[in-house]
């Protein structure tokens, strides 16, 4: 009897702390899942994810080498219900807007025309600041010579384009493989306003940061054959030959 008494005592005594180890391995699980779990409404700084999911970056955040393959974008700007993303991964090799044999090197796109005023943090803008549907003014501006279909003869927007496509960009068979685009001049100064959070943001997620270069913008000035750069370092707005090809690429995307 007092052996019965022993093993009925020892089989509930194994039971509990099965039960506790259970309880507290799904606990630390909860937790590790809660680190990449939507935070909310978008906020600058946040780290998106290709499954949907966000997480707010702070100077001590780190991330895991799985988050770190999941991490897609930086939030840059939050305006009208509208969060701006800019992609991990950016051309620092240098591409032309086009080239010059492409039928948009020397017409003027009055549609993507987005014109500074002064400069840096005090920089205005008249004109088209979305940059979202540049791309598709340019072919509707060629009409019936537009060779918009050969992504070739435009490289920076290529790179947008077919963002899915670049190493490093994590988006390839995601939802949000698609829906970015190379910013218009005032979106390119949106996110230099904000360079030291997005730059601190991705360099914890192992993608690129803004060096103190020309970056392209999607944006073209008066002149047929040139369009709109921004300076990375001081924050000022220059125009150039659209065939230059050592400018920086970077794309950016909208989440809701």
């Amino acid at each position: 009897m007092r052996n019965f008494k022993w093993i009925l005592t020892a089989l509930l005594l194994a039971t509990t702390i099965c039960f506790m180890a259970c309880e507290t391995t799904k606990v630390a699980s909860t937790t590790n899942e809660a680190a990449s779990e939507p935070t909310g409404p978008y906020k600058v700084g946040d780290i998106v994810f290709n499954d949907g999911s966000s997480i707010a970056y702070t100077p001590e955040l780190t991330l895991t080498g799985q988050q770190k393959a999941k991490a897609i974008a930086v939030i840059y700007k939050v305006e009208g219900g509208k969060a701006y993303g800019v992609g991990l991964v950016q051309n620092t090799k240098g591409l032309a807007w086009c080239l010059n044999s492409a039928k948009g090197f020397e017409t003027k796109i009055s549609a993507i025309e987005c014109t500074p005023g002064a400069s840096g943090r005090n920089m205005t803008f008249t004109g088209d600041t979305d940059g979202s549907d540049n791309f598709a003014k340019i072919g509707e501006a060629l009409g019936n010579n537009d060779d918009t279909n050969d992504l070739s003869k435009y490289p920076a927007f290529e790179f947008a384009i077919n963002y899915k496509d670049k190493a490093g960009s994590h988006v390839k068979g995601t939802a949000y493989e698609t829906g970015w685009y190379l910013p218009a001049l005032s979106e390119l100064l949106d996110i230099w306003l904000e360079k030291k959070t997005v730059n601190a943001a991705s360099k914890i997620c192992g993608g690129s940061e803004f060096a103190n270069r020309w970056y392209w913008s999607s944006s073209q000035d008066p002149d047929n054959d040139t369009a709109y750069l921004l300076n990375f370092e001081l924050g000022g707005a220059e125009r150039n030959v659209k065939m230059e090809d050592t400018n920086f690429v970077c794309c950016i995307r909208i989440f809701e």
